[in-house]
Formats: C-alpha cells, structure tokens, sequence
C-alpha cells in the first residue's frame, strides 16, 4: 500500500500489472533437497540452542567452582543453614 502511494496509482497499476505477467518457473523439489532441508534445519536449530549453553553457561558454572574451592579450600565438611533474620 505504502508502494502504490509512494509512486502514485497509474505506477503502481503498472507494477501490479508486470507482477501478474510474470511467469511461474519450474523448480524441481525432489526427496533429497527435501531431507537436506530438514537436515540442515534439525543442525542449525540444535547448535542455536546448544550455543548459549556452551558460550555463557558453562564458563560461568566453572568460574562459580572455581570460586568456590577458593573460598572453601576444599574443605566442604561444613552445614549448611536457613538465615532466620530474613
């Protein structure tokens, strides 16, 4: 709508008009570009979700470790409680 009011109506009437002259071409779509596309679909959809994990979880977890046998030195024999104050 915004392309019919930008170049006026007798342009877009001709632009309407070239678009449904166009003729539809023939692609092949055969069982194999068919599981291609599904495969490639099935890699990209896991490693875009496996990607954050691996990016900001992971370093972050041995980072929280790390920090903690830090602070522990490795002695973790000691009880854990609620805060009552809060």
């Amino acid at each position: 709508m915004r392309l019919c009011t930008s170049l006026g109506m007798s342009d877009c009437e001709k632009v309407q008009v070239a678009i449904y002259e166009l003729e539809a071409i023939q692609v092949k779509y055969t069982r194999v570009k068919s599981q291609m596309e599904g495969l490639f679909i099935f890699v990209m959809v896991a490693s875009l979700s496996l990607a954050p994990f691996f990016l900001w979880v992971q370093p972050l977890s041995q980072t929280m470790i790390a920090v903690k046998k830090e602070y522990c030195a490795n002695n973790q024999d000691f009880v854990m409680a609620f805060n009552e104050d809060f």
